[in-house]
């Protein structure tokens, strides 16, 4: 099916002319007014069968207003830099699509701004719930810009991932994780804090190891839509890393304007802090 959605994104454009010549042959070969074009718009709908899910969940999830069930933790031991990420569009590393709007991407970044720290390191159960879905099938392999459009709106993006439900409308995508690193299978039940996998670099969407997080509302990808999530007994403070980071790299730090926001004992967070659990 990969191969196939791939096939369509790359070929689409030339697919869309040829259906439309045809069309207009079929239309002066037959004495059917409008049956070429009936036979256009049914071909049309089937080679886009694939981005469908993507614009149901555009249409009919809300999430301005949503608020997380349960407390959830980070899902790594130490103290990471969220490297991208937040629950603002200015914080977002992808807010125009519902499935990135709130995903978070955590690394581990030293004192001298080096980035590649994390390949190996536990990833832990946020919080409380039964493994649903597995995706164990990636390597860690260097990643290019055609590569990540032949996998867009699908699962690959995110590489081998653990999806945990941890109540209704509420699932956990824990992704990026080495190959064969996974410990749990489906239909475990995890508490939070269990060893669920080690960080990798798997999928497109980043080129170093680094935890992807978010929740989102159902188990499948396509249909699915991105929730922001407020973390409990977890300590934040400003990156001094994260800014060397983007000096080493030699390009400009962007905003972390509003990437800290605490609710009560709910605490929102943003690209460019360093964080972890409180025990």
């Amino acid at each position: 099916m990969l191969k196939i959605r791939s096939w369509l994104r790359r070929y689409n454009q030339l697919l869309g002319f040829g259906v439309v010549a045809i069309s207009m042959i079929i239309n002066a070969l037959i004495s059917m007014p409008g049956f070429g074009w009936l036979l256009t718009g049914a071909f049309f709908l089937l080679v886009n069968l694939h981005v469908i899910p993507q614009y149901w969940a555009r249409l009919f999830v809300r999430t301005k207003n949503f608020t997380c069930q349960r407390n959830y933790a980070l899902p790594f031991e130490g103290k990471w830099t969220v490297y991208a990420g937040g629950t603002t569009p200015a914080l977002s590393a992808g807010w125009g699509e519902l499935i990135t709007r709130y995903t978070y991407y955590f690394s581990q970044v030293d004192e001298a701004g080096e980035t590649n720290l994390s390949p190996g390191k536990n990833i832990l159960a946020a919080a409380d719930g039964t493994v649903v879905k597995i995706i164990n099938q990636h390597p860690d392999t260097p990643k290019s810009e055609e590569a990540a459009a032949d996998v867009t709106g699908t699962a690959h993006l995110f590489g081998n991932q653990i999806i945990i439900r941890h109540g209704k409308g509420e699932y956990s995508c824990t992704a990026g994780l080495r190959l064969n690193s996974i410990t749990v299978k489906v239909g475990d039940t995890v508490r939070q804090g269990d060893v669920i996998a080690q960080c990798g670099s798997s999928g497109y969407m980043t080129g170093e190891a680094c935890v992807q997080f978010h929740l989102q509302t159902g188990r499948g990808f396509g249909a699915s839509a991105s929730l922001p999530v407020a973390f409990t007994n977890i300590h934040a403070e400003p990156s001094a890393a994260f800014i060397l980071a983007h000096k080493k790299e030699g390009v400009q730090c962007p905003s972390t304007d509003g990437n800290l926001r605490v609710v009560g004992d709910k605490i929102f967070i943003g690209r460019g802090l360093d964080v972890g659990n409180i025990r």
